[in-house]
C-alpha cells in the first residue's frame, strides 16, 4: 500500500509540476491550468454525485454547466478588462463574476426541480446536493484558480509563487500526517470521521506544512517579507485548513456510507480524495495574499 501510494503521489507531482511550468509561458490566460481544473471540477462533481442515494443525485448536466459557467466567470474579468474595460460588461472584482455566474447555476436548478415536480420526487434533497456540489467546487475551486489570475506587481510575490504554496504545503502536511501517524500514531483525532486519524500524525503533518512554507520562502522571499514566524504561521493555518478540508471529505462519504469517493487511483481512492485538501487551503492562501499579516503583525 504504502509503496503504491508512494509511486502514484510521485507521478501526481510531477504531472503537477510540468503543468505549472508548461502553462507560465501562455500567460495571461494558463489555458493548461484552465482546462485541468474543469476536467477536475466535472470528475469531482461526479464522484460526489455518485456517493448520493439514485433519488437525491442532481444531474450531472446541471452540475456540469453550473461548474463550467463558475470556471469561465473567473477569466472573465481578465478578458473584459483588456477588451472593453470603460463597460458596464467589465465587473469591478472577478469575484462579481463568480458569483453571479454562481447565481444563475442556483437559479437553474430550482427551475429544473419547479419544472419536473412533483414526477422526480425529492426535490429539496436535489437542490441541497446541487448548492453544496457547487459551493464546495465552484466557489471554493474558484480561489485556487484566481490565485493563478492574481495582477502582478514588482512589490509583491508572482501569482505562481502562490500558486504552488497552495498545493505544495496541504500535500506535505497530508504526506507527513500519513507517515506520522502510520510510524507514530496512537490518539485518535477524528474516529467517527476518519477512523485512521490520530493527533501524533496531525501534529507531524503541520510540523511538514510549517517546514514546506519556510521552504517556499527561501525560494520567494516576498512571500513572507517578516520572515521565518510569517512562514511557519502561514504554514500551520494552511496545513489545518487542508486537514479540515480532508475531514470535511471524510464526512461526506461516511454519511454516505462510502470508505473512498471512488476508485479511480489505486492507494488514494477517487480525484476528490486528492484534491479535499486543497479546496480548503486555497481560500485561506487567497485571503493571506490579499490581506498578508506582515501588514499588520509585524512592525
Amino acid at each position: 500500500m504504502i509503496r503504491t501510494r508512494l509511486l502514484i503521489g510521485s507521478v501526481l507531482a510531477l504531472l503537477a509540476a510540468a503543468l505549472l511550468y508548461l502553462d507560465g509561458f501562455l500567460a495571461p490566460w494558463y489555458p493548461l491550468l484552465g482546462l485541468t481544473v474543469l476536467a477536475v471540477f466535472w470528475r469531482a462533481a461526479y464522484e460526489l454525485q455518485q456517493l448520493l442515494e439514485p433519488a437525491h443525485r442532481p444531474p450531472l448536466g446541471l452540475l456540469g454547466l453550473g461548474l463550467s459557467l463558475c470556471w469561465a466567470a473567473n477569466w472573465w474579468h481578465l478578458f473584459a478588462a483588456s477588451a472593453f474595460p470603460a463597460s458596464p460588461l467589465c465587473p469591478p472584482s472577478p469575484w462579481t463574476a463568480v458569483l453571479f455566474a454562481y447565481g444563475w447555476a442556483f437559479l437553474a436548478a430550482f427551475l429544473r426541480e419547479m419544472a419536473c415536480y412533483p414526477h422526480a420526487g425529492a426535490a429539496l434533497p436535489r437542490l441541497a446536493a446541487t448548492t453544496l456540489i457547487l459551493s464546495y467546487l465552484g466557489l471554493l475551486g474558484s480561489c485556487f484558480l484566481q490565485l493563478r489570475l492574481l495582477p502582478q506587481s514588482g512589490e509583491g510575490p508572482p501569482a505562481l509563487a502562490w500558486l504552488v504554496a497552495a498545493i505544495a504545503v496541504p500535500k506535505v502536511n497530508d504526506i507527513t500526517a500519513y507517515f506520522t501517524g502510520t510510524f507514530l500514531g496512537r490518539t485518535p483525532m477524528a474516529p467517527y470521521l476518519s477512523p485512521k486519524k490520530t493527533w501524533e500524525g496531525a501534529a507531524g503533518g503541520l510540523a511538514g506544512g510549517a517546514a514546506t512554507a519556510i521552504l517556499l520562502g527561501q525560494w520567494q522571499p516576498l512571500l513572507f517579507p517578516a520572515g521565518l514566524g510569517e512562514a511557519v504561521l502561514f504554514g500551520l493555518l494552511v496545513g489545518g485548513a487542508g486537514m479540515l478540508g480532508d475531514l470535511a471529505e471524510s464526512l461526506w462519504k461516511r454519511d454516505c456510507h462510502a470508505k473512498d469517493a471512488a476508485a479511480l487511483l489505486p492507494a488514494f481512492g477517487g480525484l476528490l480524495d486528492v484534491i479535499d485538501s486543497l479546496l480548503f487551503a486555497a481560500p485561506v492562501v487567497y485571503l493571506w495574499s490579499q490581506f498578508p499579516p506582515s501588514r499588520f503583525l509585524w512592525p
